[in-house]
């Protein structure tokens, strides 16, 4: 009984439009005109992170940092309450710091760091600003 409703269902029902079978090797990528793929990476959320990567990369390079990760770990602060900085930064040394990026310094953002830094005083917590775009970066510890 239910095949012989697929059936009628599959003749009222309107037919796919046919999809060109190409001959392996027919079509190459350049023939297809596509854009170049973008390489692969983190996104940042704002010109100021993306900016402050370049920057760890060049200490990366000097052998300053060893690694650093973009938004890599989040803090559990309480019931609802969660941060995420937005590096953590390998030093040379083998330790491990926390950079949070900030633009505008609110309220909340700022009560995240600290209690944050108060929560796990193990590491070290910087605040990262600057006064324009192409400034250099000030450093301040949070805690």
């Amino acid at each position: 009984m239910w095949a012989a409703t697929l059936a009628k269902q599959a003749k009222r029902s309107k037919p796919r439009p046919a999809v060109p079978r190409l001959a392996r090797g027919a079509v190459t990528v350049a023939a297809l005109d596509l854009p170049p793929i973008a390489p692969l990476g983190p996104k940042y959320r704002n010109r100021w992170e993306a900016d402050y990567a370049q920057q760890l990369e060049a200490l990366q390079r000097a052998g300053i940092i060893r690694r650093f990760w973009y938004e890599a770990i989040t803090f559990k602060l309480g019931p609802d309450c969660r941060y995420t900085p937005d590096f953590t930064v390998q030093m040379a040394d083998g330790t491990i710091a926390f950079h949070e990026v900030k633009g505008l310094r609110r309220a909340v953002g700022m009560v995240k760091i600290r209690v944050t830094s108060e929560q796990y005083p193990m590491w070290c917590f910087y605040l990262v600003e600057r006064v324009r775009r192409g400034a250099p970066w000030s450093l301040t510890p949070v805690g």
